[in-house]
């Protein structure tokens, strides 16, 4: 249960935090406080229901890798807001920043997402002659 529940406070908050920053991207700072608030209590609701820590580890971060990737995106949906040519094009250079950052984050929380807490088969350890 205490590993269920630090998944949810540890975990939640990346999640939620991922989750804010899109919304305050893409919508502006009023809605992204009570996105934070919510979307934590629901990560923590998440992993308290799940069967173990490790799930709870898995969902996580699996939803961390796919929020990850949507920060690029919010980043260009915000550039194409902007009228001057500077800020658009600098606006644009962040958004390559930040898809090549995003992009390997989300695939290293993918990666140790579907690692973590998966079903092990009886067939799948290696049988030892002696």
């Amino acid at each position: 249960m205490v590993g269920k529940v630090v998944a949810g406070i540890v975990g939640g908050f990346v999640v939620a935090a991922f989750a804010a920053n899109i919304l305050n991207l893409v919508a502006g700072s009023t809605v992204a406080g009570f996105v934070l608030i919510g979307s934590w209590v629901l990560a923590l609701v998440l992993a308290i229901r799940a069967s173990s820590g490790a799930r709870a580890w898995r969902w996580l971060l699996i939803c961390a890798g796919a929020l990850s990737f949507l920060v690029p995106l919010a980043t260009l949906m915000r550039t194409t807001r902007q009228t001057d040519g500077v800020e658009v094009l600098g606006g644009i250079v962040a958004t390559g920043i930040f898809a090549v950052v995003f992009f390997l984050l989300g695939l290293a929380f993918l990666v140790i997402g579907f690692a973590v807490g998966r079903d092990k088969t009886p067939g799948s350890t290696p049988v030892t002659d002696a």
